[in-house]
């Protein structure tokens, strides 16, 4: 819809709107200068119930309309505004309990929030527990390598010496150590290829 269309149709409902307006101004105003005690009522009522003028004058109409219904049945007055006074009673007991009821609802929803956060919680929870326990493993089964590859280091420099006596007996020549005992390589001595690990 083109932007000129859209502007004539506001411009339109602005017009009713403001017609409509002007329409109720102008019974509040001769409502005003022919009855000035109903009108003075009309905006006493206003302000002691914080309703506005057209629903004052709208609930006054409509109770005006039902007494005279219930006159043309034969009820007098008091009985009219004693059940009219009733009527009013019931509806704020009913309010009443549907506010009741609906706090009672919301009351119980919240609780079941409550405990679903509770639920994913805890579940999180568990989550991060098994995390820290699997890293704590790994962690383990890191130092358990590590040591392994200590102890073979150490236990190869402690051994060094030995294997090489062997060594040369059998080769029938004589191995030399390396000059760093502890030190990664290979070297060959007279054909013999020693490897040295740490």
């Amino acid at each position: 819809m083109s932007e000129e269309r859209k502007r004539k149709r506001q411009v339109e409902f602005d017009e009713k709107e403001r017609e409509e307006l002007l329409e109720m101004g102008r019974i509040f105003g001769s409502l005003a200068r022919s009855e000035p005690d109903l009108w003075t009522f009309v905006e006493r009522e206003s302000y002691l119930t914080g309703r506005k003028k057209h629903e004052v004058i709208a609930d006054m109409i409509a109770r005006a309309i039902i007494e005279r219904e219930v006159i043309a049945k034969g009820l007098t007055m008091e009985q009219l505004l004693a059940a009219w006074d009733l009527k009013d009673r019931l509806e704020k007991m009913l309010f009443n309990k549907v506010v009741l009821a609906a706090s009672q609802m919301f009351g119980m929803l919240l609780q079941q929030v409550g405990e679903m956060v509770m639920g994913i919680k805890m579940q999180q929870e568990q989550m991060v527990q098994q995390m820290i326990e699997e890293a704590k493993k790994r962690d383990i089964e890191y130092q358990m390598r590590m040591t392994q590859a200590k102890l073979a280091s150490t236990l190869m420099n402690a051994m060094l010496p030995m294997i090489t006596a062997t060594l040369s007996k059998v080769v029938g020549q004589q191995v030399q150590l390396p000059a760093e005992s502890g030190s990664l390589g290979s070297q060959t001595t007279q054909g013999v290829d020693v490897e040295v690990i740490e």
